[in-house]
């Protein structure tokens, strides 16, 4: 029985792909074999120094933080006169706070949803294509980076208001895609640069087209820059605070960061020290997650 053409290219694009990563992965074995340590200078130990004094300096705000979430007086002195668990069980029962931090991880994951694609696309359009009217595409795409986040919140709601929308979680979600698109484009585009064009060009010489080449070729390979992209969309998505609180409307209280507003006019309490340890911990589980199924030495090859 003769094999189609079209199987054909299936199963040697196939092929290509399982060459390729059998590369990547030799080309991974021969980096992790580590070299034999060299004695530290006494330059080494000052930068190593320097390092620990920056990456405490960084910390100690959180730190500071989180132990106020556990002190038994509602103001912030120190020594704490004591320590209780009784903001994170007020916290815990909030239904208001559950309410809103459900519908920020909605926006946040919508917003994932509409801006990957747009930015993969993009991201292989700017790397792979030269057209006329690219360096003006790379000026749109840097614009919303470089512009001022109020700005940028003040503007979308001029449009969304124009266009009569009703203000809530679609507007949200609407604008943090907006916004947020050059982000993700850019860290997926850095993927795609990192390929080979002799990779592409083996797939192009099969016979398969632009289209079929990023389905079954670049796509695979960039799989960990769009995770990446797509973990770092959420989370911009999720801490963002002035395009929230405009494109909510009047109810500042429907999105989380409407909520942790309406907490600190009032005054800082170690409730919202315990909301805030929750969210680190929150972070800090889910970057450990993430970090099994994304390789970060192909996203950030420093580290070993």
């Amino acid at each position: 029985m003769k094999i189609s053409l079209e199987r054909k290219m299936r199963i040697n694009l196939r092929k290509i792909s399982q060459t390729i990563k059998t590369r990547i992965n030799l080309r991974k074995d021969s980096q992790t074999k580590k070299e034999p340590k060299r004695k530290q200078s006494f330059t080494d130990k000052i930068l190593n120094a320097y390092g620990m004094f920056v990456i405490f300096y960084l910390m100690w705000p959180i730190l500071v933080l989180m132990a106020f979430s556990f002190n038994s007086s509602p103001f912030f002195e120190f020594p704490f006169p004591g320590y209780t668990l009784h903001w994170y069980e007020r916290m815990i029962g909030d239904r208001l706070l559950h309410e809103t931090l459900q519908t920020s991880i909605l926006i946040g994951f919508t917003t994932v949803l509409l801006t990957v694609p747009i930015a993969t696309m993009l991201a292989y359009a700017i790397s792979k294509f030269n057209f006329r009217g690219l360096s003006l595409l790379y000026i749109f795409i840097l614009l919303p980076i470089v512009s001022p986040t109020l700005l940028l919140a003040v503007a979308q709601m001029n449009m969304f208001g124009a266009l009569g929308m009703r203000f809530g979680a679609v507007t949200v979600a609407l604008g943090h895609t907006t916004v947020f698109i050059p982000f993700v484009t850019l860290i997926i585009s850095s993927g795609i640069y990192g390929l080979k064009p002799e990779i592409l060009e083996a797939a192009k010489d099969l016979g398969a087209d632009d289209i079929k080449t990023f389905r079954t070729v670049t796509l695979p390979l960039i799989r960990d820059s769009v995770v990446a992209g797509a973990l770092f969309a959420f989370v911009l998505s999720f801490n963002e605070f002035f395009m929230s609180l405009f494109l909510a409307g009047s109810g500042r209280g429907n999105t989380f960061q409407g909520f942790l507003w309406s907490q600190l006019q009032r005054v800082v309490q170690p409730d919202i020290a315990a909301v805030a340890t929750m969210l680190t911990v929150s972070y800090i589980m889910l970057m450990i997650i993430i970090s099994r199924f994304v390789k970060l030495d192909k996203l950030f090859p420093q580290i070993n």
